[in-house]
């Protein structure tokens, strides 16, 4: 999906038949319709440059991903006292409410393992890297959900998760980055899914 969308991250230098299958790939990949041989697949002959490239920025995604998942534990939200492991289990409470109470507690988690991850950098260019990789990470969720709710709205599942859009808001805001030009590139990607879907 990086190599698809490089554009909206600042690189001119993809072929545009390169692009396009790699979006078609990412999307066919998303469904359960395509074969993980990524290796072997002739649609687009990714350029060596470009290719480094693109496992340098999914590393800094993968790094804010499992900074984000260690800030959960860190925060304390997978202790056995925590709100939603509570609310999962109250006999009080119908299943309904448990559930509800669970995923409205989890979205406050959820933003605050986001800025956690990020926070607990102390080194400013690691930051920074990072940083962008979330961004990044972000801006490739909402294609994913867009993709998703295009081909059918039943697919989207449960709101555990706050929307993919105010968590990334709340990171360009909180860090500063890029803040003029995030929501430039929001507007641009759904098109670029809906695109996809067609």
């Amino acid at each position: 999906m990086n190599i698809g969308l490089s554009d909206l991250f600042g690189f001119d230098d993809v072929p545009d038949d390169v692009k396009s299958a790699a979006l078609m790939i990412a999307a066919r990949t998303m469904t359960l319709d395509e074969t993980l041989d990524f290796d072997m697949d002739p649609r687009g002959v990714i350029p060596d440059a470009i290719l480094a490239r693109t496992w340098g920025m999914v590393s800094e995604q993968m790094k804010f991903v499992i900074g984000h998942e260690f800030a959960h534990h860190r925060l304390g939200h997978l202790a056995e006292g925590a709100i939603p492991y509570r609310a999962a289990r109250s006999p009080s409470l119908s299943s309904v409410e448990r559930g509800w109470l669970a995923a409205k507690r989890s979205w406050e988690h959820e933003y605050e393992a986001d800025l956690g991850a990020l926070e607990a950098l102390t080194d400013p260019s690691k930051k920074l890297h990072i940083t962008i990789g979330a961004i990044q990470f972000f801006l490739c969720l909402i294609f994913f959900e867009e993709v998703f709710e295009g081909l059918d709205a039943g697919l989207k599942e449960v709101d555990t998760h706050p929307p993919t859009e105010e968590r990334l808001r709340r990171i360009v805001f909180k860090f500063g980055y890029f803040a003029v030009c995030v929501g430039g590139l929001v507007s641009v990607h759904l098109p670029v899914a809906q695109d996809v879907v067609r």
